[in-house]
């Protein structure tokens, strides 16, 4: 009686044991289809971004996520490949959607802290320069012709 019993239920655990191990091969080819198929996705939508910057086309920053999803570091380094990728000057609040849509902040949903987040940081950092009373920065090293050459970084983002 009592081998009976260890027979069945070792054949039972054998059993399990091999669906288990078919379920694990299983979600191991899913994963390698689905990973596939992201490679894929993430080519077409960065094609697709990259056409709409070269023709100029309107963007919400959700179209621009292929190109945002690239980004590392901190808000400042994030902030400076956004404006060179646009290749001059960004307003903060594009800046704040940008970073937003793309789950850079704690909280995506409280704007006006992460304008001031955004806001502060450009102002601090030495890289960018700020257009008076606009709220748009660029990266120094796009001066224009007008800025003097020897400016302290606050006079160039001041004035």
């Amino acid at each position: 009686m009592q081998d009976e019993f260890m027979k069945r239920v070792s054949d039972l655990i054998e059993e399990l044991r091999s669906d288990i191990a078919d379920i694990e091969r299983v979600m191991q080819e899913a994963e390698a289809a689905r990973s596939k198929y992201r490679e894929k996705l993430t080519l077409y939508e960065e094609a697709l971004a990259t056409y709409r910057q070269v023709m100029q086309l309107p963007t919400a920053p959700e179209d621009q996520m292929p190109l945002v999803g690239t980004l590392r570091g901190t808000i400042a380094e994030m902030c400076a490949q956004v404006i060179e990728l646009r290749q001059g000057q960004v307003k903060v609040s594009e800046l704040v959607r940008i970073l937003a849509a793309a789950g850079k902040f704690k909280d995506s949903k409280n704007y006006r802290a992460n304008y001031g987040t955004v806001f502060g940081t450009l102002q601090r950092d030495d890289r960018f320069g700020k257009v008076a009373g606009k709220g748009v920065f660029y990266l120094l090293k796009d001066r224009t012709a007008n800025s003097p050459l020897f400016a302290s970084p606050a006079q160039t983002r001041h004035g």
